[in-house]
């Protein structure tokens, strides 16, 4: 009995002992799944404020960025002069009351006058064409100077030099002028000055190899006539030197003078056909190319003294397409046309071979040997 007893003692301690066994590992895996979900929990917390930090962060990354490329194009733009209307200008830089907007104004600094080469403004295309062109004619003068004795002579590049020369001064100041004229009202009369300069220079180094090789067999006639164009260039720049000359109320009187220089190549024009045969100055184009260039010549000129067509459209071609651009253009276009002239001219004098001084054969030479003896 006492056996018995004890055992049933022992077996209900054992029961009682893995019952508590089993509670506390059922307390403990309890404990340890909450340990689990606090982790996730934090885990989770930490990775929800370590998204929100990252996106502020990011956030305050691009707003530095953006603050910061929007100060450099600020630093950059304040680089560029400021633009304004017609209205507001000075007056020493009223020059053109059909153009209404795109203007820079006056400038402290040369900086702005710099940056103003890469700005979009009225005077942008005036400046550009002339840049290009300038380019253009001393790439065309390296090319010409380059070519081998056997085909372009010595004498023959000497020659078109005064050409190259007065074509890449006058591009260079034109373009000066317009990038240089509106800093100040003494920056804007030197360079006008400059411009007007450059200008005669272009008709006078287009006239000499012209003159030299449509009278080549003629060489009294070649000192007039160069010495003619010299001295009426040379005057053209004593009257540019003036500073009313660059007003604009004398913008017709301008174009008279550079036009009247250009239109003088009528003279040798006409006495070309006192020592030529209509047959020979239509088959060697000796003239053929001047017209064409004269021609751009008036018409840019005329366009520019009667300022269209922004005259009938005031407002419209302010930046694009005003008189002053179209004159460039043309004087440009001209100024190559005349010198694929000469070129043609050059090469005809130099396949005829070396000829002797000439006198000029007279009117009635010239009209009997055109429709015979009795007419």
């Amino acid at each position: 009995m006492i056996k018995s007893s004890s055992c049933e003692t022992l077996s209900t301690l054992v029961s009682v002992e893995d019952s508590t066994q089993s509670s506390e590992v059922i307390d403990g895996n309890v404990k340890i799944f909450d340990i689990q979900d606090d982790t996730i929990s934090l885990v989770s917390s930490i990775s929800t404020l370590d998204h929100d930090f990252e996106e502020h962060m990011h956030e305050e990354v691009i707003e530095s960025f953006r603050s910061e490329a929007q100060k450099k194009v600020r630093m950059i733009f304040n680089f560029f002069p400021k633009l304004i209307n017609f209205e507001h200008l000075p007056e020493w830089l009223k020059d053109n009351q059909f153009i209404l907007s795109g203007y820079r104004a006056p400038a402290d600094s040369l900086k702005y006058v710099f940056f103003s080469l890469i700005q979009y403004h009225n005077e942008t295309i005036n400046i550009w064409t002339h840049l290009v062109g300038c380019v253009m004619f001393i790439s065309a003068c390296i090319w010409m100077v380059s070519r081998p004795y056997n085909l372009v002579p010595t004498d023959v590049k000497w020659i078109f030099l005064p050409f190259f020369v007065g074509a890449i001064l006058c591009m260079i100041c034109s373009a000066s002028f317009h990038l240089f004229f509106f800093k100040s009202e003494k920056f804007g009369t030197i360079f006008a000055k400059l411009d007007y300069s450059g200008i005669a220079l272009l008709i006078i180094g287009s006239f000499i190899p012209w003159i030299y090789f449509t009278f080549q067999c003629h060489m009294k006639l070649v000192i007039i006539y160069i010495t003619m164009i010299t001295v009426m260039g040379m005057l053209a720049i004593i009257v540019s030197l003036f500073n009313k000359f660059a007003q604009p109320k004398y913008r017709p009187l301008r174009a008279g003078v550079f036009l009247t220089m250009g239109l003088s190549a009528i003279f040798p024009g006409i006495h070309l056909f006192l020592v030529e045969s209509w047959e020979v100055i239509v088959e060697k184009e000796l003239l053929k190319w001047n017209i064409i260039m004269g021609s751009l010549y008036v018409i840019g000129a005329l366009q520019y003294a009667l300022r269209i067509p922004e005259r009938f459209f005031m407002g419209k071609f302010d930046y694009l397409f005003h008189s002053h651009q179209f004159f460039h253009i043309f004087v440009v276009i001209a100024a190559f046309l005349h010198f694929h002239g000469i070129s043609r001219v050059a090469v005809h004098k130099m396949s005829s071979g070396s000829c002797e001084e000439q006198e000029i054969e007279s009117g009635m030479t010239v009209w009997k040997k055109w429709f015979g003896t009795y007419g």
